[in-house]
């Protein structure tokens, strides 16, 4: 299980990657410091940095007369940290995520960061949410999806 993507040189690195079997994880790696290569080494490709294996493989329901999206039926607003409100923080936290055969958020990841006080909670506001799921010929399917929660103060 990958978590913490953090966006690095256009590519999307994972910060922590846990082996577990079943609830009792066996192995952790962390990556705690990114530097960029230096001029003689190589930079891979979006596509080539995450193996085939381990990209999502999810219906392609846009494209297909047969499906039906999702739709939000419970998106409770984030609340505004008190810190990053006292310090005048404001920015645009940017998640992947699946919304699962129920119509749950399942493992949302932040993408593009507005810093850590805003993106928990993003983070912890979009998991309370509930969609209608999607569907293919009327059997509700897992899908991505990619969530915007902006932060902004009002005068």
């Amino acid at each position: 299980m990958y978590n913490g993507f953090y966006p690095f040189q256009r590519l999307l690195i994972p910060r922590t990657l846990t082996v577990a079997a079943g609830p009792t994880p066996m192995l952790t790696i962390s990556i705690t410091v990114l530097a960029p290569l230096g001029p003689e080494e190589k930079m891979l490709s979006n596509e080539a940095s995450v193996p085939k294996t381990l990209q999502p493989a999810m219906p392609h329901i846009r494209a297909d007369p047969r499906a039906v999206q999702s739709k939000a039926i419970s998106q409770p607003f984030p609340e505004y940290p008190t810190t990053a409100r006292l310090n005048r923080q404001q920015g645009t936290v940017v998640m992947l995520a699946s919304i699962d055969e129920n119509g749950k958020v399942r493992e949302p990841y932040v993408i593009v960061s507005a810093g850590p006080l805003l993106d928990g909670a993003a983070l912890r506001a979009i998991r309370t949410w509930r969609y209608r799921p999607a569907s293919l010929d009327g059997i509700p399917v897992t899908v991505d999806t990619t969530i915007t929660v902006v932060f902004a103060l009002h005068e």
